[in-house]
C-alpha cells in the first residue's frame, strides 16, 4: 500500500506540473502582444511584463511572512501547501481568460498580477514536492523538474509546427495552452494533505538554526536568491530578445530553440534523480553551485554580445543545462538543510514528524520571497528606472552573475579560513563539505541520502 500510495503521489506531480506547463504560445507571447493585442514593445516590455514581477514580490513575500507567523501558532493549517497549490492553479485559468479575451493596457496587467498568484501556487507546488513522500525529495524534485521542462519542449515543437503547417495562429496557441491549465485542475484538487494539524508551536529561531547549520545553508540560498533574478529575466525576456532580432526573419524558429533548450535542462534537472550523482554533489554543494555560477554567466555574456542567431539558441540552451541542474540541486539542499538543523534539536520522533512539512514549507517560501524580491528589484531600476532595452537588461545580467560568482568564492573562502577544525569535520559528517584525511586528521563518513535511510 505505501509503495503504490508512493507511485500515486509521483503520478500526480509529474501529471500536474506536465499540464500547467504545456503552454505553445509560450514562445511566442512577445510577438502575440504586440501583432495580435496591438501594444507596442515598450509597453510589452516595461508596462506589462514589469507588474508580474512587482506582483509576484508582493504575493510571495506576503505567503511568506505569514507562513513565518503561523509556524508559532500551534495546529495552525490555514495556509498549507494544497491551498496554495489551488489558489495558484485557479490563478492561472484567470491568467489564460485575460490572455484570450483582454484587450486594454490594464486587463494585460491584471492578467500579469493573476499570473504572478500562480507563481506562488508553483512554489508551494515545489515545498509539497519536498514533503510528501519521505526520503524521496531529492529524486520527486528532479522528475517533476524534468517533466516540467519535457513539457515546455513538446510544447515548443507543436508551437511551431502548427504556426508553419497550419493556420492555427497564435490565438489557436492561446487556446491549446488555456485547455492544458484548465485540465491541471483536477490533479490539483487530487493531490493528497500533507501539512499536519496536530503540530506544536515552532519558533521562529528554529529557521536561524537551519540557516546557521554545519551545511551552511546561508551561503547556498544566498547563492540562490542572487542567481534566481538571472532565471527570471532570461526565461521571460528572451522572446523578446528574438523578437527584436530577429524580427525581418522569414521563419520564426524561436518555439524550436525553446522545446529544444528545455529538453536539454529536463536531462540535465534528471540526473539528480541517480543516486551516484546525488551522492556526489551533496557533498560540496557550494563548490557546485560555484562552478555553475561561473558557465551560467559565460552563457548569458554569449546571449548578451553575441547576436546571430546561432548564438542564441546555443547559449539559451546551455543556459537552461546549467539552471535546470542547479535549481534541482537547491531544491534538493534545502530538504537537506532542514534535516541537519532539526537534527541539532535533539527532538522526538514524534514532536520532529509533526514540524518538519511545515518547517521545510516556510523555509522554501521565504527563500522564494527573498529571491523575488531581489528580481522585483532589478526588474523595477532596469526597466522603469533606467529605461534598458531588452538587450541592455541581457548584458547587465551576465556582468551581475559574475560578480555574484566572485562574492560566493570569496565567502566560501572565508568561512573556510574562519572556521575551526572541530566545526570543519562537523560540516563533513553533515556532508558539507568532503575533508581529506591530512586535511584535519580525520576521515568523515559520508552520510546516507534520505532515499538511502528509507531503504
Amino acid at each position: 500500500m505505501v509503495a503504490m500510495a508512493a507511485t500515486a503521489s509521483y503520478l500526480q506531480c509529474i501529471g500536474l506540473i506536465f499540464f500547467w506547463s504545456f503552454k505553445p504560445s509560450e514562445p511566442h507571447l512577445s510577438a502575440y502582444l504586440v501583432e495580435v493585442k496591438h501594444f507596442s514593445k515598450h509597453q510589452r516590455d516595461a508596462e506589462i511584463y514589469t507588474v508580474y514581477s512587482y506582483g509576484s514580490l508582493v504575493v510571495v513575500t506576503l505567503c511568506a511572512l505569514v507562513k513565518v507567523y503561523t509556524l508559532r501558532l500551534p495546529n495552525f493549517k490555514g495556509l498549507g501547501n494544497k491551498a496554495l497549490i489551488l489558489l495558484g492553479a485557479g490563478a492561472r485559468v484567470a491568467t489564460r481568460v485575460l490572455l484570450l479575451y483582454g484587450t486594454t493596457l490594464w486587463q494585460m496587467q491584471l492578467m500579469q498580477v493573476a499570473f504572478s498568484v500562480g507563481l506562488v501556487g508553483e512554489f508551494a507546488f515545489y515545498a509539497y514536492c519536498l514533503k510528501v513522500i519521505p526520503g524521496e525529495s531529492q529524486r520527486l524534485t528532479a522528475l517533476v523538474q524534468s517533466s516540467y521542462l519535457v513539457s515546455h519542449t513538446l510544447a515548443g515543437l507543436l508551437g511551431d509546427w502548427l504556426l508553419h503547417h497550419t493556420d492555427l495562429g497564435l490565438v489557436g496557441l492561446l487556446w491549446i495552452a488555456a485547455v492544458s491549465v484548465f485540465l491541471s485542475c483536477p490533479l490539483a484538487c487530487s493531490l493528497k494533505e500533507v501539512d499536519k494539524l496536530d503540530r506544536p508551536a515552532v519558533s521562529p529561531k528554529v529557521l536561524w538554526g537551519i540557516y546557521s547549520s554545519p551545511r551552511y545553508f546561508w551561503l547556498s540560498t544566498l547563492w540562490w536568491v542572487l542567481s534566481y533574478p538571472a532565471y527570471q529575466t532570461i526565461y521571460g525576456y528572451e522572446s523578446s530578445l528574438y523578437a527584436d532580432r530577429f524580427s525581418d526573419a522569414a521563419i520564426d524558429h524561436n518555439g524550436s530553440i525553446f522545446a529544444v533548450a528545455l529538453l536539454c535542462g529536463a536531462l540535465s534537472s534528471a540526473t539528480l534523480s541517480w543516486h551516484s550523482v546525488e551522492r556526489r554533489v551533496r557533498q560540496t554543494p557550494t563548490s557546485v553551485f560555484v562552478l555553475l555560477s561561473c558557465l551560467l554567466s559565460g552563457s548569458m555574456v554569449a546571449m548578451g554580445w553575441f547576436h546571430s542567431e546561432w548564438n542564441l539558441a546555443l547559449s539559451f540552451t546551455v543556459f537552461f543545462i546549467l539552471w535546470s541542474f542547479a535549481n534541482a540541486l537547491f531544491y534538493g539542499e534545502t530538504r537537506r538543510s532542514v534535516d541537519a538543523g532539526l537534527d541539532a534539536l535533539h527532538l522526538g520522533e514524534q514532536e520532529r514528524k509533526s514540524i518538519t512539512a511545515s518547517v521545510v514549507s516556510t523555509v522554501f517560501m521565504l527563500n522564494s520571497a527573498v529571491g523575488t524580491l531581489v528580481n522585483g528589484i532589478i526588474s523595477f531600476v532596469a526597466f522603469n528606472c533606467l529605461d534598458l532595452s531588452v538587450e541592455r537588461v541581457f548584458q547587465a545580467m551576465a556582468i551581475l552573475q559574475g560578480s555574484l560568482t566572485v562574492l560566493v568564492i570569496g565567502l566560501a573562502l572565508g568561512v573556510q579560513r574562519v572556521s575551526s577544525p572541530r566545526s570543519y569535520q562537523e560540516m563533513a559528517r553533515v556532508g558539507a563539505v568532503a575533508v581529506p584525511v591530512t586535511a584535519v586528521g580525520f576521515d568523515p563518513q559520508t552520510p546516507p541520502t534520505e532515499a538511502e535511510q528509507v531503504s
